[in-house]
């Protein structure tokens, strides 16, 4: 309790959306699709990490030290790291977890990566998520989105997360595109369901996704490109 009260985050995300009109937010610093879409290509390409202001949002920092350790040779560092931003997601901060996706969808771009095909997922469970990552059932990962509002624990207004990470996909439907064609199944299956998860590109994807679908060999991942397709 003293965290949330004492804190000058925890503070100023109850004044902005709790005392106040989210809407009065939109497009300011604590937007969180605002920041998403700041964050250059470039940042995003070289792993920069530290660019994006994690301190602004509840659980950023912890977000930031998970995110920090995507890129290390060591598997058991990644998928650690991966199930402390699952963590974060299954205790609704979308937020935070949707800042993390420009990053998750480059540890599963890197052929030299870990756990690729759990970062995919992971990146797509933000906005699918229904009890969290690797507990819905195939009904529910064909739900993008709904029309319920939501908020964070923090009070954080959550359906901005959701849509910050549905935008974070398609900013990068490219990198989502060519794992279609990745050499492991497991990653081909995750990618079509982050696909069907982006704000647009969406006729590239539903595109993409028949072309594969018509040379897939892997029973899984046919399964996983004919859901997405639905």
């Amino acid at each position: 309790m003293a965290r949330w009260e004492n804190d000058p985050v925890y503070q100023a995300v109850a004044q902005a959306f709790l005392d106040g009109d989210p809407e009065e937010n939109a497009g300011g610093p604590l937007d969180v699709r605002a920041v998403v879409a700041s964050i250059s290509r470039e940042a995003k390409d070289a792993f920069a990490y530290d660019d994006v202001p994690w301190g602004r949002f509840p659980c950023g920092p912890e977000t930031r030290d998970d995110v920090a350790n995507l890129c290390s040779a060591d598997a058991d560092v990644v998928y650690r790291a991966l199930r402390g931003v699952s963590g974060q997601l299954a205790n609704s901060a979308w937020s935070v977890a949707a800042l993390a996706i420009p990053f998750l969808l480059r540890v599963a771009a890197d052929p030299r990566g870990h756990c690729r095909a759990y970062a995919l997922e992971l990146a797509a469970g933000v906005v699918q998520w229904t009890p969290g990552p690797g507990q819905c059932t195939r009904d529910e990962l064909l739900r993008v989105t709904d029309d319920e509002l939501r908020y964070e624990p923090s009070g954080y207004f959550g359906t901005w997360g959701i849509e910050a990470a549905r935008d974070a996909i398609a900013a990068d439907a490219d990198l989502v595109l060519d794992l279609l064609d990745d050499p492991d199944p497991e990653v081909r299956a995750a990618a079509a369901y982050a696909g069907v998860t982006a704000s647009g590109r969406i006729e590239d994807i539903r595109g993409a996704l028949h072309t594969r679908l018509r040379v897939e060999p892997d029973p899984t991942a046919r399964t996983g490109l004919v859901l997405a397709i639905t």
